[in-house]
């Protein structure tokens, strides 16, 4: 899979404020320091579209999503910000116009809406060897670190459609396509048209000349209808066992388990179960061994949830 549909697929982050990796002003660095009334609006309306059609997607299940819409209108609008004032990368009012405008007739999948051609990431600003933290802000989209001090990667050599590819840690595939072992093949977004032989994104399939989701378990499925990940297809009905539902406050858990948004698994100990808890929120005391224990994207540092940090870069 190609990194502009790997950033299509799984989305950014939540609650990533900016320290630097340039010399920008300060007021750069952080969500909303230098935007202007366009940005702002752009922002609210991302958020606004985004969050609608997770809800029809969902039935208005936010889990993981700031728990209810308003939750993730926030959650989301700080999204927008944050890429909006991070220097050097391609996100602006246009580009989010373009992905709000293609949200309400995404497809839904299992979790939300499904990427949308225009939602996929725009190219960066900076060169081969120029100091990075995000691969948001290369124009070749290769970072060397990852929220540390890196340099742009060059961008590496890109393989032609239907050349044989190996896997992820390979050479690209040429834009539009990805290697979906062992070649190049074309890149298909949810709703596009598609061939036997194209790749639909996001472990689509190809149904009927359409990239589109599986068939959830019980449904019909053939030869034109195929399962969701979760299910095979046996005697012409989806088999098999869906994701179960998120747990909640105070209910038994273990590692793997889902809590419900705003809980975290607390486990006393390694072999003792452990329980639905309520995440800490900034500022507050936390334990470094309970993973995923912060709400949000939160860290737990010397005890106290913070917010993620980049390292100010020479």
């Amino acid at each position: 899979m190609s990194i502009r549909v790997i950033r299509a697929v799984f989305g950014l982050s939540t609650a990533l404020v900016w320290v630097a990796c340039s010399n920008e002003p300060a007021d750069r660095m952080s969500p909303g320091g230098a935007l202007g009334p366009e940005e702002r609006a752009a922002c609210a309306a991302y958020a606004q579209g985004y969050c609608a059609r997770h809800g029809e997607c969902t039935g208005n299940d936010y889990s993981g999503l700031g728990g209810d819409e308003a939750g993730c209108q926030e959650a989301k609008a700080l999204e927008c910000e944050v890429f909006l004032a991070v220097p050097s990368t391609g996100f602006s009012a246009e580009w989010y116009q373009g992905c709000t405008s293609s949200l309400p007739a995404a497809l839904c999948g299992v979790t939300g809406p499904l990427a949308t051609r225009a939602c996929t990431f725009p190219a960066g600003k900076l060169m081969a060897g120029e100091a990075c933290s995000l691969y948001q802000q290369c124009e070749s989209g290769w970072c060397s670190e990852f929220w540390e001090c890196g340099t742009c990667a060059p961008r590496p050599k890109l393989l032609a459609p239907g050349a044989l590819c190996e896997v992820a840690d390979g050479p690209r595939c040429v834009d539009g396509y990805t290697c979906a072992v062992p070649y190049c093949q074309k890149e298909v977004f949810p709703g596009e048209a598609c061939a036997g032989d194209d790749y639909c994104v996001g472990g689509l399939h190809c149904l009927g000349g359409t990239c589109k989701p599986g068939a959830d378990v019980g449904a019909a499925c053939g030869p034109t209808v195929g399962c969701a990940s979760y299910a095979t297809c046996e005697g012409g009905t989806c088999v098999g066992s869906p994701p179960p539902p998120p747990k909640a406050a105070g209910e038994p858990c273990s590692k793997g388990d889902y809590c419900t948004a705003g809980l975290y698994c607390h486990e006393a100990s390694a072999s003792d179960a452990g329980v639905c808890k309520p995440q800490p929120h900034e500022g507050e005391s936390c334990d470094a061994q309970q993973t995923s224990m912060c709400f949000d994207d939160l860290q737990c540092v010397l005890g106290v949830c913070t917010r993620r940090r980049s390292p100010a870069c020479p």
